[in-house]
């Protein structure tokens, strides 16, 4: 994966600056394939074990509770193995070329996201943990963002600087509030969002 990161091609106009994420984007791509091979094999053991009840029921022929409950698990299995296979970060940024017209995202599978610095639709929201004093040290260093177009992935936090940098000197509107990241107000997080001026 490193590789397809280091490949992409990068070709940096004058007076642009580029954030390299590559780490950033392998570590969160790790984890989600952690995340996503737990998810597997819990929904695969449900439906195994579900198919196998409904095998040796359907010999019995009898229709009973315990053919529902077999049913049931076939069927949370293999939601458990859908919801693991369409969620998670699959793709995350590596690269975001600020350039004087655009921000221009790539993620490591090469896809890329282009934003002229003066559209509309401009819109990224990062998630600073640092306020939470239950989060470690080494996480603290670690700042999601998401944003327009399927833009999402973390960012070292000397990363933060720059890209808030070129947000206001193109004319960005940035905002920086304290928040929490449940409902319970548990985990407090301090919420940047960077948006087109109004």
């Amino acid at each position: 994966m490193a590789d397809a990161v280091s490949a992409l091609p990068v070709s940096i106009p004058p007076g642009s600056r580029t954030l390299d994420l590559s780490r950033e984007a392998e570590r969160s791509a790790r984890r989600q394939r952690n995340t996503s091979l737990m998810g597997l094999g819990i929904g695969g053991v449900f439906v195994g074990i579900g198919a196998v009840e409904l095998v040796l029921l359907g010999l019995s022929g009898a229709l009973s509770g315990n053919l529902f409950i077999a049913a049931f698990l076939v069927v949370l299995g293999g939601s458990i193995i859908w919801l693991t296979y369409r969620g998670g970060l699959r793709d995350p940024i590596a690269r975001i070329q600020l350039a004087h017209d655009a921000a221009t995202f790539m993620s490591l599978s090469g896809r890329t996201v282009r934003v002229a610095w003066r559209d509309p639709a401009w819109d990224l929201e990062i998630q600073d943990p640092a306020p939470d004093p239950s989060v470690k040290d080494e996480a603290k260093q670690h700042l999601f963002f998401s944003g327009m177009r399927g833009v999402y992935g973390t960012l070292g936090r000397g990363d933060v600087g720059p890209m808030l940098d070129a947000a206001r000197s193109y004319g960005l509107s940035v905002t920086i509030r304290n928040a929490t990241s449940d409902r319970k107000r548990e985990h407090p997080i301090r919420r940047i969002r960077i948006r087109a001026s109004p």
